[in-house]
């Protein structure tokens, strides 16, 4: 199997472009990033993006810990990964195409109870948006035959970056903005990044 090396060019554009439209796509700290947005305002939002991102660094720790432990004991698993993460491209992207043909759908609001922070982070640690990124999306971008610690490094700054942007930008929208503008966004943004994960869920399953 060819794998899609985060230090190669291709391998970082192919991985920016999926990492944002996985953030861009609707799941569960979106909608609570929003949510924190439209009730109390910019600064809410933020704290909530932190608390996400807080949750990222410990996905990515297990996730280190357990890829060396994987590629070490069964090397064969790393192949049923990426496997696995076109499978769920292909998943995420037909998903995201069959919800946008309900445009008027009511979109449910998580219910707001504990601090921004602290429910994001707890949110994001049981999200099973995340377990599958980092258990089946990541994987296709590491090359075993080269040294993993800047790898790693990359796949965090990029996912750490491109993740806070695109729920900072969500936060700041649902601030200053209405219910009927977000829910019109909603509705666009679900068929672009639809199309493109069914795109991108058909190159990884044809290069690995």
């Amino acid at each position: 199997m060819t794998a899609l090396p985060i230090l190669s060019w291709h391998g970082l554009l192919l991985f920016t472009v999926g990492e944002l439209l996985f953030s861009l796509s609707p799941g569960p700290t979106v909608a609570m990033v929003t949510a924190y947005g439209f009730r109390s305002g910019w600064r809410a939002a933020l704290l909530a993006n932190g608390g996400v991102q807080l949750g990222n660094a410990i996905w990515y720790l297990l996730f280190a810990a357990g890829l060396g432990a994987l590629v070490t004991g069964w090397p064969d698993a790393l192949r049923t990964l990426r496997y696995a993460g076109a499978a769920y491209l292909l998943w995420l992207g037909a998903t995201a195409l069959w919800h946008s043909r309900h445009p008027h759908a009511a979109a449910k609001r998580p219910e707001l109870r504990q601090g921004p922070f602290v429910q994001a982070l707890l949110t994001q640690i049981g999200n099973p948006k995340a377990m599958l990124f980092f258990g089946a999306f990541l994987p296709p971008f590491i090359d075993t035959g080269a040294p993993l610690l800047p790898q790693y490094a990359v796949l965090f700054v990029v996912t750490m970056l491109g993740e806070g942007l695109v729920l900072g930008g969500y936060g700041w929208l649902a601030a200053r903005s209405g219910r009927l503008a977000a829910a019109h966004h909603d509705l666009w943004r679900e068929r672009l990044s639809g199309a493109m994960m069914l795109v991108l869920g058909i190159f990884f399953a044809w290069t690995t």
